[in-house]
């Protein structure tokens, strides 16, 4: 990156840009080399202003959360990575309506603060967040969820920042969710959620997210680098059943391997490299089209230089 963007970057964004910042440092893998830029705006319009800048010389960038669903290449990010600032971490209840508590929650709020809030004040609609790690506005990115549910239920209106450099309030029935996407006009970014939660017995809200956690930590690894599920689940189907029936539990690449635990899980302690993660993501996708004749889908986003071929 030339000084004379690092310099007006600085400008848009006083004491809050960082240069050659390593995306291990951001994301659950532990993985990934330096971005050239991280800018961390604390208001929309200081938003704006950034994606202006960056669409305008069509530099590369990435919204980055709490980095809970990235794979980031050896090689690092060549452009900008926009993460949310504190500024968009508030959590409140906005008011009691209908027989509903609506939460506002900005982007950066992380998803366990969320849920604590729903705890505390009885509040049911948000449980399938139990284990979930991450930030809001990520897990809206991705329809975050499990069989209990996605977080798409629970929303009454979301706020972007589109191109053309406003901000938009879209209503419920205005978004389009799929399994693992929110449908959103490209380069979009979610600042704040409204989400509409019911009210219940805190004793009933703190059973379901208890039974949550014990599934959630009797099936998946733990004390291990991880991005959580690595593919999408085919149609009727599960993909961590059909990587365990093609028989890749424990299939290693250096020193990443997929868990035992959890087939859709890959993990490392801490050695691995973000090329040996990829080498066996496309071992497994390999593996599961040739056994089975399905093409599993990444549901983890991959990101940087490095990544072009898996290697060990």
């Amino acid at each position: 990156m030339d000084r004379e963007t690092e310099d007006i970057l600085m400008g848009l964004a006083p004491n809050r840009v960082s240069f050659e910042v390593p995306l291990a440092a951001m994301t659950t893998f532990g993985l990934g080399g330096p971005a050239e830029a991280l800018v961390e705006p604390e208001t929309v319009d200081e938003l704006l202003r950034i994606l202006e800048y960056i669409r305008g010389r069509r530099l590369s960038w990435f919204i980055l959360g709490g980095g809970s669903n990235v794979l980031a290449g050896d090689g690092g990010f060549a452009g900008v990575i926009v993460r949310l600032g504190k500024g968009f971490s508030g959590l409140r209840i906005l008011e009691r309506r209908d027989d509903r508590v609506y939460i506002e929650a900005g982007a950066s709020a992380a998803t366990a603060a969320l849920l604590t809030l729903a705890r505390r004040e009885g509040l049911s609609g948000v449980e399938f967040l139990a284990g979930i790690p991450g930030w809001v506005g990520g897990a809206l990115a991705m329809n975050a969820g499990g069989r209990d549910g996605s977080i798409i239920q629970a929303v009454d209106r979301l706020t972007l920042v589109v191109a053309g450099g406003r901000a938009e309030e879209w209503e419920r029935g205005r978004l389009r969710a799929e399994y693992r996407r929110l449908d959103l006009p490209e380069g979009a970014v979610i600042v704040r959620a409204v989400l509409a939660l019911t009210p219940d017995a805190p004793e009933a809200v703190e059973a379901r997210v208890k039974d949550i956690l014990d599934r959630r930590s009797a099936t998946q690894p733990r004390g291990l680098r991880s991005a959580g599920c690595v593919f999408k689940n085919p149609a009727g189907d599960s993909a961590g059943r059909l990587i365990d029936a093609a028989g890749l539990k424990g299939r290693r690449v250096g020193s990443a391997w997929v868990a035992e635990e959890h087939a859709n899980f890959i993990v490392h302690r801490g050695k691995a490299t973000a090329a040996q993660v990829m080498k066996l993501i496309e071992e497994v996708r390999s593996e599961v089209d040739n056994r089975f004749g399905v093409r599993l889908e990444p549901e983890i986003r991959i990101i940087g230089r490095g990544l072009e071929k898996g290697s060990n």
